[in-house]
């Protein structure tokens, strides 16, 4: 029996497609027999990460259960951006810089806690059914390595049976390696101490591209720029039905345009949340003219 509850299937709306993975996901634990032989398997899940191994892996298995029935790449995507962010927000989520708080995640308590987590995080699910949109990421070790010295760390405390030289050599080592470990993560994520201005710096990008794109696409039809932000937002409405136009994630309010010439400028008022000031974000285009 597959339960499906209303919350959910409003937040799909008419996405057919993100609604189809998630209930093939569903249907997939069925057609998998995760269900089979329950009580005789029941007693290796008490074991300590076993357990939800096992049960993360079943996860991963019904995510391509779920992908193959909603039969469609953005769909599949979708389904899982709407169990993240709701149907809402779905559409706008940057599923890139999602993937990419693998980096964020990439510490020992973080790592620990997923190895004990029966789902797997959302980002490395995202990861699993599209590897492109991993490409960014390193190759993850710190968080494994830390993890592991902290649970040798907890065993060591709770058997007590180990001599004191035995603890001298083992805390040094332990410092060492996660001083290792945070000198890692400050050279592959500099922004780590302050993840909010760091997602919404990636949210100033993903828009800007987003607006060159709609800029591009008239200009290449029409010849000419937008003339003024009216103007743009009339083109953003026609060439992208449905979709909000972006806005800028530091004061709340649409990115300003201006068009000098053949040029253009898309400005974010910055970290600051003041317009023409010096922590201003800025993306300059020039007009694509297919005559060109």
């Amino acid at each position: 029996m597959v339960i499906l509850y209303s919350d959910l299937l409003e937040a799909c709306g008419d996405d057919e497609s993100a609604r189809d993975m998630i209930i093939g996901h569903e249907l997939g634990h069925i057609a998998a027999r995760h269900l089979d032989f329950m009580w005789l398997i029941l007693p290796g899940m008490f074991f300590p990460f076993v357990g939800t191994s096992y049960s993360r892996a079943r996860e991963y298995t019904c995510d391509r259960y779920g992908a193959a029935l909603a039969g469609d790449r953005v769909g599949m995507l979708r389904g899982l951006a709407i169990l993240a962010a709701g149907g809402s927000y779905a559409k706008k989520v940057n599923l890139q810089s999602m993937v990419e708080q693998k980096n964020r995640m990439n510490t020992g308590w973080m790592t620990l806690a997923k190895w004990l987590m029966t789902h797997p995080p959302l980002c490395d699910r995202l990861a699993a059914l599209e590897p492109s949109l991993a490409q960014q990421v390193p190759p993850l070790t710190a968080g494994p390595v830390r993890a592991l010295l902290i649970l040798v760390s907890a065993i060591v405390f709770f058997l007590g049976g180990i001599s004191v030289l035995t603890i001298k050599l083992i805390l040094p080592a332990l410092k060492t390696s996660m001083d290792r470990a945070k000198q890692q993560a400050a050279q592959t994520n500099p922004a780590f101490p302050n993840f909010d201005l760091e997602f919404k710096k990636q949210q100033v990008d993903a828009d800007f591209l987003q607006l060159a794109a709609v800029i591009g696409e008239h200009s290449r039809k029409s010849h000419a720029l937008p003339k003024n932000q009216d103007e743009l937002s009339a083109i953003w409405e026609k060439m992208r039905p449905g979709m909000e136009e972006p806005f800028d994630p530091f004061d709340g309010n649409l990115y300003v345009y201006t068009k000098e010439n053949n040029n253009y400028c898309l400005r974010s008022s910055g970290p600051d949340g003041k317009p023409d000031t010096g922590d201003d974000i800025v993306y300059n285009g020039t007009l694509e003219d297919k005559k060109k």
